[in-house]
């Protein structure tokens, strides 16, 4: 793992998402598909939309989620970003975003998710992963012992107000790209304890 650093939230989005796009054209050309998973938050809402702007050809890419709240507004979710910031302006096919679903039931919908995962990925996991990072160090909704397990999608939670569907850590961890951003002071203690295991490249 190589852990780099920028000068700002700008400069990151824009090397994120060439490395993301980078990354989608090369596995694309080894099989003829590629699945992407993003996470919600402001800093990846930042690189989704550099992201649209790159010529991309997404019918053969499908996109799932890393992470969802459940039980919260429409407006409020990981979901809304992703679609406001890559999926509508890139013009991703409806038919290939996948969002994680709102059961009445969060063990139902872990178990639907699953299947759809397997029935995308033949490996069983994401080609590119791309993460986020809490300010208490947590990635994707990892934060809590799973109260649920429908491998390789969990429910965690209650965390937050509301509890989580999440990939698993095994799940995560199998792609062959994996990028996590962070942004801003309030994340710098995470960084650091990040970059304590990493190597640091301070000039990508």
């Amino acid at each position: 793992m190589l852990t780099t650093v920028f000068d700002g939230a700008e400069e990151l989005a824009d090397f994120a998402a060439r490395r993301i796009s980078e990354a989608l054209s090369t596995l694309r050309a080894l099989s003829g598909h590629c699945l992407l998973a993003l996470t919600g938050g402001s800093t990846p809402g930042l690189t989704y939309r550099r992201l649209a702007t790159m010529p991309i050809d997404w019918s053969h890419i499908d996109i799932i989620q890393t992470d969802e709240r459940l039980g919260v507004p429409r407006d409020a979710t990981s979901a809304a970003v992703i679609e406001r910031e890559l999926i509508g302006p890139a013009g991703v096919p409806a038919e290939r975003w996948h969002r994680m679903p709102h059961e009445s039931d969060p063990a139902v919908g872990a178990r639907r998710y699953a299947a759809l995962l397997r029935r995308l990925a033949p490996t069983g996991h994401p080609d590119v992963v791309v993460l986020g990072l809490g300010e208490d160090g947590h990635t994707a909704s990892l934060f809590t012992d799973p109260v649920q397990t429908s491998d390789p999608v969990i429910i965690t939670g209650p965390y937050g107000g509301a509890l989580r569907m999440s990939l698993d850590t095994a799940t995560i961890a199998a792609a062959s790209v994996r990028i996590m951003l962070a942004a801003g002071s309030g994340k710098a203690r995470a960084v650091r304890q990040l970059a304590g295991a990493a190597p640091v490249d301070p000039h990508p």
